[in-house]
């Protein structure tokens, strides 16, 4: 049942994003599975295989992964996965860069619902060379260990600046 609820979750993301690109059209199916559902099981076996590992084992043997390396790797394994169709249609070897877009979009979004949770708002623009840059990044980059974490640190560093930017902004 929770693996249903996290693949309508990604449903969702994926609606919302339609709706800031209406031009987008998402794949049927990869691999034989839903776009949703591909995303969900990449996802997954990464967190066990990759993630999880890593992580400090606690007294009932949970591995507490935080919100910047679960916001990481949705992102990471949207990027992997591309589930919107190229823009012209034929799917033989062309890569939507929209698809990197969507990652990046989902990873704010991970990170904005976990701060909206503990009451506290932010928006996590800095620039439009910074999204460029990630983005750039993310066509390029492989659902890693090293790769999972260094991302990770970044999700961290770009919540810091714009909480204390916020606050900042706020308090004038």
């Amino acid at each position: 049942m929770v693996q249903q609820g996290r693949e309508k979750a990604i449903r969702v993301w994926m609606d919302k994003f339609q709706t800031v690109y209406p031009e987008v059209k998402y794949y049927d199916t990869i691999d034989g599975l839903m776009p949703e559902t591909i995303i969900e099981h990449t996802y997954k076996e990464k967190l066990t295989s990759v993630v999880k590992p890593h992580m400090k084992d606690y007294s009932e043997g949970d591995h507490r992964v935080d919100r910047h390396k679960i916001a990481s790797l949705y992102e990471l394994t949207v990027a992997y996965c591309c589930p919107i169709l190229p823009a012209n249609g034929d799917p033989d070897g062309e890569v939507n860069p929209l698809n990197f877009e969507f990652a990046y979009f989902v990873a704010q979004f991970i990170i904005e619902a976990f701060i909206k949770r503990r009451g506290d708002k932010v928006d996590l623009f800095i620039s439009d060379e910074l999204n460029r840059e990630h983005t750039s990044l993310l066509a390029i980059s492989k659902v890693t260990d090293g790769m999972i974490f260094a991302n990770a640190a970044s999700w961290y560093l770009i919540e810091k600046f714009c909480l204390l930017r916020d606050s900042l902004i706020t308090a004038r």
